[in-house]
């Protein structure tokens, strides 16, 4: 799993534009700031599933998710990967309509903040 947690971490630090300092015992909690966000965070999980043709299992409830920001980013990889590779030919498809389903949120979520 070592090599899939670095690949993680360089991944992350990619799509920060190079300004993200993280190592494995970094929690995931502390990525988040004015420069990465959870949309940053969406972007490189995906980008990550579509290189290694792994999925990421997330947890099915709020109370859970709080708990997995806590984890480390190892541990948040050895424990949310499936390492079975996807083979559907559609996964990469599904894995980046999630991305878009992300982003939009975000939109509407500043176009609220906006009208307020």
């Amino acid at each position: 799993m070592n090599y899939l947690v670095h690949s993680f971490i360089a991944i992350l630090i990619r799509v920060s534009g190079n300004t993200l300092v993280c190592d494995e015992q970094t929690e995931i909690q502390e990525l988040w700031s004015d420069e990465f966000d959870t949309l940053d965070f969406e972007l490189a999980k995906c980008a990550f599933e579509a290189t290694h043709k792994v999925i990421f299992i997330e947890p099915a409830d709020d109370d859970e998710s709080e708990e997995y920001l806590q984890l480390s980013i190892e541990d948040y990889v050895e424990k949310c990967v499936n390492p079975a590779e996807q083979k559907d030919p559609l996964f990469i498809t599904e894995r980046f309509l999630l991305f878009q389903e992300a982003l939009e949120d975000a939109l509407d979520s500043e176009d609220e903040d906006f009208d307020r």
